[in-house]
């Protein structure tokens, strides 16, 4: 079976991990930035890792040696960086669209999977 990883720092993801649907699709959760290690991906062999709500630098050996995609709450290109949600709203915007991106060397920068 595939498994799969979900890197969050909020508490929301972190309850997610404790609902049923996410225990039958074989996900692993990891909540704290040190626990981010080849050493620990390694152990869990996952597929794809999910970067919901995550504002820390990848390091690039996991983004080298695993499927990583980060999702970010602008239409990219525009918005890249930090704070996407607060910058919008003081740019007078209502609505938003979030991307699913590949992770790469440029932050914000990767490949665009999906935009809605």
């Amino acid at each position: 079976m595939k498994k799969y990883l979900m890197v969050s720092s909020t508490k929301y993801i972190k309850t997610l991990g404790r609902k049923d649907i996410f225990i039958k699709k074989n996900f692993n959760f990891i909540n704290d930035k040190k626990y981010l290690t080849l050493k620990k991906l390694s152990k869990i062999k996952p597929k794809y890792i999910f970067f919901p709500h995550w504002s820390y630098k990848i390091h690039s050996n996991i983004y080298t040696n695993y499927q990583c995609v980060g999702f970010h709450s602008t239409p990219l290109p525009y918005g890249r960086g930090g704070s996407p949600v607060q910058n919008m709203i003081a740019r007078g915007f209502k609505k938003t669209k979030i991307c699913a991106i590949k992770i790469t060397e440029k932050i914000d920068g990767g490949p665009i999977f999906l935009k809605r």
